[in-house]
């Protein structure tokens, strides 16, 4: 702009420029204005770095306009007011400091952006002339006897109109590159703050479920051992009358048992936290040994299920629970949708030697409109209070996630009204390569009558149905804190085992306790099994690795209990 306006100065001799130093007043405008604007270009802009943005640039200015004035060739000399240039500088200053105000320092108010941005605009544009008219009123013309160097000087007019052509491109590059940098810094700004949003949302989610699976287990235990209770005093007393109304209550805990393991396994998957824990499974008499808990439910409707075990020495390496509960839901719901006709499952290999386990029914099939939608999460083909069948639409979603993480895939064939067929293929992978002879177990020796228990668990309720569920055969001690096992154990040297619960609302946990027994002489080949709400498969790793001898989760079932302790009593015995 300085060597536009001097084109509407006259002087009563020739004016000339010295093009070095016209290039050289270029220099300190556009430095300053780009390191000013990068400066104040940031999200945390506050007054001081304002303050110091609207140095630079006001600076620059007036270092252009004086540095041009020095520039000038011509038969006289020029002199300076003190005050009016210190006024010019200032001048610049204030109406950047104004601008940078309006860009940055005021960008999340309510006031349309546009409209702040242009009137940056304007003030900024005025700092330049308002700075240039200041200081050439600051500035005296008088004659000097002196003769100019005129060697590098040239018209004004050449000066003004590359002037006119570099300066608008500098400013214009420096603008562009300072919105640029903005939008990057807004952009990156937000995407920070969006996936810190998301991953505490997904830890609170995965925090809140894991606790409140954790409260509903633990009393969700209490209800199904009673029950179990009841059904066993039901059948010494020969009473049918309320066997329906116990049959009735234990599906409903296994209902909302269900449910619960579901949504803790899709939140672990979604976020990357679940642990496998690939195992050999000789699949035939794993499959057989399954099917014997459907059977009563394909009875009660009046449904065939059969099995065909056509590859009999298959073996896979494959995380048990995931191979459990992937055909559990697939065996659930052919049962839940076939109202007459079987259910078969079939073991065999395909034509190209793949592993394939078939579970085919003959119930009311999926539309092929739903069939896209079939394995999404919380998905069901009828939803609504119209629906039919009951569920949280998580079955299927966490089939596909059980097998894929473990390297298998599943299909499905269907046709409405007709049935479905579901089939899992095994990848090559999978399949156990080493086939050693299986060892014959060894017959567990009797043990002693009446084996004390040692039940570690601070919940008063657990504390009387263990009692009341283990009194008939075991000689029950019970324990509600670190201090009360260890003065148990002094004073019963003959613990047999010890039913350990992990979560103690004490100092010393269930797994702490467990690492103190194991690095106490006495007690480090004394069996512990871990009884707890907590039903990760990494909490079964924890208990284990801490010195645990097995692991059941709650609510557990008497039989499952009795299982385990009596094998690992007669292991004991047998030492």
């Amino acid at each position: 702009m300085h060597y536009t306006g001097m084109l509407a100065f006259s002087l009563p001799v020739p004016v000339l420029y010295d093009w070095p130093t016209v290039a050289i007043s270029f220099l300190p405008a556009a430095v300053s204005a780009a390191a000013a604007l990068f400066l104040v270009n940031s999200w945390n802009l506050r007054w001081p770095r304002a303050l110091a943005g609207s140095i630079f640039i006001g600076g620059g200015i007036a270092t252009l306009h004086y540095t041009g004035m020095a520039a000038m060739r011509f038969e006289g000399m020029c002199r300076y007011s003190p005050v009016l240039v210190a006024v010019s500088v200032i001048v610049a200053m204030l109406f950047s400091l104004a601008a940078l105000q309006l860009t940055f320092l005021f960008r999340d108010e309510a006031t349309a952006p546009r409209l702040r941005r242009a009137a940056s605009v304007l003030l900024l544009g005025a700092a330049n002339p308002a700075m240039h008219y200041t200081g050439m009123a600051a500035t005296s013309f008088l004659r000097s006897t002196e003769a100019p160097d005129f060697s590098h000087a040239v018209s004004i007019s050449l000066v003004a109109a590359e002037a006119v052509t570099i300066v608008p491109i500098m400013v214009l590059a420096v603008a562009v590159v300072t919105s640029v940098v903005d939008r990057l810094r807004e952009q990156g700004a937000r995407l920070e703050r969006a996936l810190d949003a998301a991953l505490e949302a997904s830890r609170l989610k995965s925090a809140f479920i894991a606790n409140t699976s954790h409260e509903i287990r633990t009393p969700l235990n209490i209800i199904l051992g009673y029950i179990e209770l009841i059904a066993a005093h039901l059948a010494v007393q020969d009473d049918e009358s309320l066997k329906d109304y116990v049959e009735g209550t234990r599906r409903a805990c296994a209902r909302l048992l269900r449910t619960i393991g579901n949504m803790l396994d899709i939140s672990r998957i979604e976020a990357g936290a679940f642990d496998l824990a690939p195992t050999q499974v000789e699949i035939g008499p794993w499959l057989e040994h399954l099917l014997a808990d459907f059977r009563v439910m394909a009875e009660q409707k009046g449904i065939a299920l059969t099995c065909a075990i056509e590859a009999p020495d298959a073996r896979i390496v494959f995380d048990e629970y995931c191979l459990t509960q992937a055909l559990t839901n697939l065996l659930d719901n052919a049962i839940k949708f076939t109202e007459r006709g079987s259910v078969s499952c079939r073991l065999y290999r395909a034509i190209d030697g793949t592993l394939c386990l078939e579970i085919r029914d003959t119930g009311i099939g999926i539309s092929e409109g739903y069939l896209p939608h079939l394995f999404e999460s919380f998905s069901q083909e009828r939803s609504g209070l119209a629906r039919q069948f009951q569920g949280s639409g998580l079955g299927l979603a966490l089939t596909r996630k059980y097998l894929e993480l473990n390297g298998a895939r599943i299909s499905v064939k269907t046709e409405q009204g007709q049935g479905t067929t579901f089939t899992i293929h095994f990848s090559p992978e999978s399949e156990a390569k080493s086939r050693s002879p299986r060892q014959p177990a060894e017959a567990p020796r009797e043990a002693s009558s009446r084996p004390a228990i040692l039940v570690v668990d601070d919940d008063a309720e657990t504390q009387q149905y263990m009692r009341a569920a283990l009194r008939q055969r075991y000689d029950v001690v019970i324990a509600a804190s670190g201090k009360e096992m260890r003065e148990v154990l002094d004073a019963r040297p003959d613990v047999a085992l010890v039913l350990m619960d992990l979560a103690l609302d004490a100092d010393e946990d269930g797994l702490t306790l467990t690492r103190y027994l194991r690095g106490q002489e006495r007690w480090r080949q004394l069996p512990i099994i871990a009884v707890t709400a907590f039903a990760a498969p990494e909490d079964r790793e924890r208990a284990l690795e801490a010195g645990c001898d097995d692991y059941l989760s709650k609510p557990i079932s008497r039989k499952d209990l009795f299982a385990k302790i009596d094998a690992l009593v007669s292991r004991q015995t047998s030492v």
